[in-house]
């Protein structure tokens, strides 16, 4: 049942973007090869540190961005100027969007996520997935799913799958430390999530 819930939510919040067009300078396209990246990514590592619900960590790969697809839909040209910001700079994201916003996607995401009652463990990976506060986390399993994520989309984004532009995230030590799997182990799963990511879009309906 917890599964089936997660699902429903993640393909109706997939659904409720889908329609909108790719612009010039943020690709939609890659915005969701990015998101499967890191939500298959977290799944194999939450499957190498024996957790029993996979599917959660999934579902918080896939939809921990989703403060950017917000912002980008209601706050367009503030976003844009974000974006190319990032391509002349190369800094990280969340600190071109607070000095020009003054406000990250990642409060962003979980405002929403918050107004839409979605369950605490996606809220917190959303909030957390690049400056991770572990002490603000209430329970270990939401911890766990903050620090899966954020490293997973640290290697997906270090590895070239970006979320529509180039990007880089540095790596939290507390993170690395709560997911305990050796690096060799994260690269294997990253190769992994390369080869099967167009076929687990492809199952999602996103081509």
């Amino acid at each position: 049942l917890n599964t089936v819930k997660n699902l429903v939510i993640g393909v109706s919040v997939v659904k409720t973007f889908e329609g909108t067009s790719n612009g010039i300078i943020f690709n939609r396209q890659n915005f969701w090869l990015h998101s499967f990246g890191c939500a298959t990514c977290a799944r194999q590592m939450a499957k190498s540190m024996n957790q029993q619900e996979p599917e959660d960590f999934f579902m918080a790969g896939l939809l921990h961005d989703i403060g950017i697809l917000i912002l980008d839909q209601f706050f367009h040209n503030e976003f844009i100027a974000v974006v190319q910001q990032a391509l002349k700079t190369k800094a990280e994201l969340v600190l071109l969007e607070d000095g020009i916003m003054g406000i990250d996607h990642c409060e962003v995401g979980a405002y929403i996520a918050g107004k839409w009652r979605i369950p605490e463990f996606l809220r917190a990976a959303m909030l957390h997935h690049h400056r991770p506060r572990f002490s603000e986390i209430e329970t270990e399993f939401t911890r766990s799913i903050a620090a899966v994520v954020h490293v997973a989309d640290a290697v997906v984004s270090n590895r070239g799958i970006t979320p529509g532009f180039p990007c880089t995230t540095s790596m939290n030590d507390d993170a690395l430390r709560i997911v305990s799997l050796k690096n060799s182990t994260i690269e294997e799963i990253f190769d992994t999530v390369e080869t099967d990511l167009k076929t687990v879009m492809a199952d999602w309906g996103i081509r």
